[in-house]
């Protein structure tokens, strides 16, 4: 799939600069397939640095290669964007910034599709490690307990972005609130098979 909209300057900046991730002004931005990060790349140049604000000074510097799910196979997970120092003619700051794959939750293994298969269970009703057990994966089942613990400390800057694009849901006192800030994913967009994909990209945040 490639990006809908023709990639300006403008649009550009904002797709790799987007929002603030941490207090410590990191940013995390994510792109969709390898032909955006490659139209990322060809543009860079175009892009301002958000620590020093210079234009041309940034450069692609690494790459970060991992495990995905219980996948064999080393995969790409983070692209290094760096404010290049060593320009003679006009040095940037030596800042760097990650990009990611939408598919890719930082500091996790699993993709954001089985953490879906894994909120769609909990929705149903399971416990976590019922839930875990019912995912086709080769992760130790200790992960269930942590990625249960992400989801509820995440919880709340869910329903910040997401009620702001459709009521929230009815939340009565029985029900669990995290089974209620879940429920919020499935109707930001009705025709994705993997909505924590879409609210990485959409919103270009990370997951937690």
């Amino acid at each position: 799939m490639s990006t809908p909209y023709p990639l300006t300057p403008g649009l550009c900046a904002i797709i790799l600069w987007g929002c603030s991730m941490s207090t410590q002004n990191s940013f995390r931005i994510f792109y969709c397939n390898d032909t955006e990060l490659e139209q990322l790349h060809e543009r860079l140049k175009l892009a301002r640095c958000p620590h020093c604000g210079r234009v041309g000074t940034l450069i692609f510097n690494g790459k970060t290669y991992g495990y995905h799910d219980d996948s064999p196979l080393l995969q790409l997970r983070r692209q290094r964007v760096i404010c290049n120092q060593r320009k003679a003619c006009s040095p940037g700051c030596g800042g760097s910034q990650s990009l990611f794959a939408a598919d890719t939750v930082p500091g996790l293994q699993a993709l954001t599709k089985t953490l879906w298969i894994f909120a769609s269970l909990l929705l149903t009703g399971r416990q976590a490690y019922p839930a875990f057990r019912g995912l086709i994966t080769g992760l130790d089942i200790r992960a269930a307990h942590r990625w249960r613990e992400k989801f509820r400390l995440a919880q709340a800057r869910w329903r910040v972005l997401l009620c702001g694009h459709r009521p929230p849901p009815e939340s009565p006192e029985s029900s669990d609130p995290l089974v209620s800030s879940l429920s919020l994913f499935p109707s930001a967009r009705c025709d994705s098979s993997d909505p924590f994909f879409d609210y990485q990209y959409r919103f270009q945040r990370g997951l937690f």
